[in-house]
């Protein structure tokens, strides 16, 4: 009941904000003579609402972010750190991000077979459609719901978000040095450059011939944990 409440709040206060502008609640706040710096703040460790988070994971920190913004939650108390990030699930955590703006236009529901209606991610693909944030597997006629996300697929996720969001993209990082860079599809080239250049993807950590480098590994799938780590990178960078 209390993280239903938690939840319900968190939703008022982001129409506030939405309605009024960034910074709407303090000014509200102030005017009305109240202290609100803790409004909104999470009082709830990750640590103690998912079974698989502990203190000394390295994504602690990310999914206390990503948790108290309501961008990903878990599923019967774990948050599944290690389990593979989908294309159903990207585009809702950049739908929660937009504060779940109403949608109204659901043509991706007829170009798109493997779309069901009234799901979880309905809304949520439909708006990622519409605002140029996916573009699906037109010439297949399905959006891949569930289908595992790789690194460079979240990377133009990620990239068409913040085009279509208004935010500078114009930052580049030439990666042709770093391993992996040859892996890099030429679709996602642009938006792996800008990833890696406000430092959303730093590459893997690997070993070859006793030197540790990092690996772009643009084809490998990206855990929820990755996820999680991405998007707090994202909105920090963006002051978001």
């Amino acid at each position: 009941m209390k993280k239903e409440k938690d939840k319900a709040l968190e939703q008022v206060l982001a129409d506030i904000e939405k309605q009024f502008g960034k910074g709407a609640i303090m000014r509200l706040g102030e005017n009305a003579g109240l202290n609100v710096e803790a409004i909104g703040e999470s009082s709830e460790p990750v640590t103690e609402v998912f079974n698989d988070v502990n203190d000394y994971d390295w994504f602690k920190d990310s999914v206390q972010y990503v948790y108290d913004k309501g961008m990903m939650s878990g599923d019967a108390g774990n948050f599944k750190p290690e389990d593979q990030m989908t294309r159903a699930m990207v585009v809702t955590t950049l739908y929660r991000l937009s504060n779940t703006p109403t949608v109204n236009d659901y043509t991706a529901l007829t170009l798109f077979s493997d779309i069901e209606k009234n799901s979880w991610y309905t809304d949520a693909v439909c708006w990622a459609y519409n605002t140029g944030v996916t573009t699906g597997y037109p010439d297949r006629m399905l959006f891949g719901s569930y289908d595992s996300v790789t690194r460079q697929q979240l990377a133009t996720f990620l990239y068409r978000y913040a085009s279509n969001e208004g935010l500078n993209t114009s930052t580049r990082t030439d990666f042709t040095g770093m391993v992996g860079a040859d892996k890099v599809d030429g679709y996602a080239t642009e938006a792996m450059q800008w990833a890696v250049g406000v430092g959303l993807i730093s590459g893997k950590e690997v070993w070859i011939d006793g030197v540790k480098v990092y690996d772009l590994a643009p084809q490998e799938t990206a855990t929820r944990a990755q996820m999680a780590t991405i998007l707090m990178r994202f909105c920090e960078y963006y002051g978001i």
